[in-house]
């Protein structure tokens, strides 16, 4: 196995779905071979360029013929280390690949780092930091090649921006927000990357989630050797506490439907003149910011509250 110049190669997105779909992960080599040629000769040594490489719009952007009528653009850059790095674009059909010569090429590339204001929370464990997330590929290497050659469902890492390394730093619990699809998941999974000499949980509130959590952790990791993680709901964690030390059965559980259908529930409805849903979701709200130890108790919490529910449980208080 040869070593590349490249310190670094990354795969846009698109192009990476393409090749998993594809299969045409020995194309991706045969492409960075030529790519290293043409660095080492017609740029460090001033020879002439490649007939299949071209120079395009951008500092350090060009093009590479990936198919008789398809281009792929490239970048070769240094980072902030001087590590010689490598990133390949999505593929471009002819006419995309004759556009850029006249427009620059923009390489998927983001990364926003948010300050938390703690002075008004009475939440200890929130992080002065939050994260907001987008991705610009895949990383790449001979090795994960091979990974993938020999596991159909094996996936290669993400590429992380700056601050979501810090995120993967840090110690301790760590509020970490972003909009639907912005990765959240995703980036959380690659904290139990960090090591794999400890026993590690990954709780989370749906099953779908779970699955889904799961999946991304088997094809990051398929082929190598780690401690098992389990995946479990919250749901699961818990009735896995009380087991053995209470009777609690499935069918016991409090469910929406059930709730909504409760006499007492239906005359705050109706006395209130309000949606039975806000005040399922008020008392879940309330009971999350509740715990044994450190925290405001629930009856307390029902009291200071200003809408509906004080007057809802005042009989049972």
């Amino acid at each position: 196995m040869r070593n590349h110049c490249f310190k670094h190669i990354f795969l846009e997105e698109k192009l990476y779905q393409y090749i998993y779909r594809e299969q045409q992960y020995n194309f991706i080599e045969k492409l960075v071979e030529k790519i290293e040629v043409f660095y080492l000769n017609s740029l460090k040594r001033g020879k002439s360029y490649s007939n299949i490489i071209r120079s395009v719009q951008g500092k350090n952007i060009y093009k590479i013929r990936y198919s008789p009528s398809e281009r792929l653009p490239f970048k070769i850059y240094e980072n902030d280390d001087l590590e010689l790095c490598l990133i390949l674009g999505n593929i471009q059909n002819h006419e995309e690949g004759i556009k850029l010569h006249q427009r620059e090429y923009k390489f998927t590339e983001s990364q926003e780092l948010i300050e938390n204001d703690l002075t008004n929370t009475e939440d200890i464990f929130l992080s002065p930091y939050e994260y907001e997330f987008s991705y610009i590929g895949r990383i790449w290497s001979q090795e994960e090649e091979q990974r993938l050659q020999q596991n159909v469902k094996a996936e290669l890492l993400r590429v992380l921006n700056k601050a979501q390394q810090s995120f993967l730093e840090q110690s301790g619990p760590i509020l970490l927000r972003g909009t639907a699809g912005s990765g959240k998941t995703t980036v959380s999974i690659y904290r139990l990357l960090k090591s794999s000499t400890i026993n590690k949980i990954y709780v989370t509130y749906t099953s779908g989630l779970k699955e889904y959590a799961k999946q991304i952790f088997n094809s990051l990791t398929v082929g190598l050797e780690l401690n098992p993680i389990e995946f479990i709901t919250v749901e699961e964690l818990l009735l896995s506490i009380i087991a053995g030390s209470h009777s609690f059965t499935p069918s016991q559980k409090m469910t929406f439907e059930i709730f909504k259908s409760l006499s007492f529930i239906e005359k705050a409805v109706q006395q209130h003149k309000i949606e039975p849903y806000i005040i399922w979701e008020e008392i879940r709200g309330v009971l999350k910011q509740c715990s044994k130890n450190g925290s405001i108790p629930f009856w307390q919490k029902i009291n200071n509250n200003k809408l509906y529910i004080s007057k809802i449980f005042s009989k049972f208080h």
